[in-house]
């Protein structure tokens, strides 16, 4: 039997598991997502993310390092860390690509790693639902005559019509 758990790397769910820093690998992963989502090309290069998520670690310092040993470091150095982290083999959030024509490095976000950052802003900031699946449900339930009656429904679908 193929589930989830065949796909994705052993330790996929570990970075946000209660003995690691969950929250600040959710937030850095959130961030890399809208990074990636907001460029027209399916990849960016490492160096360029690596800056952006040092800008993005130094607006946020005090949330981001939780340890002696991570306040001696550069935000070039943390964001390297995290950068490293997210594409090791055991939890492959993104993955590492080296361009031969140009000799950089770029980050792709792997697509279990794009559905994760899609779940948590979703957790996070749920959407609305639309209003037109209101309206399709209310529609559904006035010509629902089995349920209702035979002449049930007819007044209200005549009181809307008339609005």
């Amino acid at each position: 039997m193929d589930g989830v758990f065949n796909v994705i790397p052993n330790n996929f769910f570990n970075p946000l598991s209660s003995n690691s820093n969950y929250k600040i690998n959710s937030v850095l992963l959130q961030f890399i997502y809208e990074q990636y989502d907001n460029e027209i090309s399916y990849r960016i290069k490492r160096s360029m993310l690596r800056d952006e998520m040092a800008y993005f670690i130094s607006n946020n310092f005090d949330f981001f390092v939780s340890d002696s040993e991570a306040a001696a470091k550069s935000y070039q150095d943390i964001a390297s860390d995290y950068l490293r982290k997210f594409a090791s083999k055991d939890v492959a959030w993104i993955e590492e690509e080296f361009d031969d024509s140009t000799f950089e490095k770029y980050i792709v976000i792997t697509e279990p790693g794009i559905l994760l950052a899609e779940l948590l802003t979703r957790l996070e900031k749920p959407e609305r639902e639309e209003l037109s699946s209101y309206m399709y449900n209310i529609y559904n339930t006035l010509l629902n005559q089995e349920r209702y009656g035979h002449n049930s429904g007819r007044g209200e679908r005549g009181r809307i019509y008339r609005l």
